[in-house]
């Protein structure tokens, strides 16, 4: 059984996006674990993904953003299908996901996806070029899968706060002691853009760069770059310039 796993920050987006889409899946046993957040009970995503492992009884778990829509009836079939079989021919590969960038200087056929996102939706070009399979250093934490003994060994770190990269420092994590994440060629329709980052996002990015100083790159499906001076100034940069893009909302809009 395959046990969904969704925050619900806004009840209205889900009954629109994810909860019909979930509901019309056919052909495989599911259950649906909704974590009520709309009255910001959790104040992270690690607590809130955490009440949710606790709660699920699948043998494979899918963690999706509630603004997800599953184009066919047959999505989580085929998904879980296929992540299957590609396991079986290599067990290395432990967490599946729908898009995500390869660990190497970034361009962009680095970043595999066939997924489509904002309103109206865009697809962005797809990378796959005939494989069916592609190993990546972090997937986006929109929709991906893992079995439930795998989460339960690795967990998710309590090092970093808030809702951002809690996800890619997993996959960062796992390749670290032998374990691989892989974006496999479904597709699906995500409202959000995945272009909103707020100061959150780039502490979180500094803090899981020194605890995992090996890497050479870092990244993401919103961020990307090799790790040298420049790209931990970077980081700093949007941190400061939002500071004072709120600092400015706060104090000057307000008096307008």
């Amino acid at each position: 059984m395959v046990s969904i796993i969704t925050v619900v920050n806004n009840k209205e987006i889900y009954d629109e996006w994810l909860g019909p889409s979930v509901a019309a899946q056919e052909g495989i046993d599911f259950e649906t674990v909704c974590i009520d957040n709309t009255g910001s009970e959790f104040d992270s995503l690690r607590k809130a993904y955490n009440k949710g492992l606790e709660r699920a009884k699948g043998d494979w778990l899918m963690f999706v953003h509630p603004d997800v829509r599953f184009m066919q009836s047959d999505f989580l079939r085929g998904f879980i299908g296929l992540a299957e079989k590609k396991q079986a021919e290599d067990p290395s590969i432990q967490l599946f996901g729908v898009a995500g960038v390869e660990e190497k200087e970034f361009r962009i056929e680095n970043y595999i996806s066939r997924i489509e996102h904002g309103v109206p939706p865009i697809m962005i070009p797809d990378h796959f070029n005939g494989r069916d399979c592609v190993t990546v250093q972090t997937v986006d934490a929109c929709c991906f899968i893992i079995r439930k003994e795998t989460l339960e060994k690795y967990g998710f770190t309590d090092k970093l706060e808030g809702f951002h990269l809690i996800v890619e420092e997993l996959c960062v994590r796992m390749k670290e002691s032998g374990s691989f994440c892989a974006v496999l060629p479904v597709k699906l329709w995500h409202r959000s853009s995945g272009a909103s980052l707020d100061r959150r996002y780039f502490l979180n990015a500094i803090k899981l760069i020194k605890m995992h100083p090996g890497m050479k790159y870092f990244n993401t499906t919103t961020m990307h770059g090799n790790i040298g001076l420049y790209y931990k100034l970077k980081l700093r940069y949007y941190i400061v310039r939002h500071e004072l893009t709120s600092f400015h909302e706060k104090h000057f809009k307000k008096s307008s």
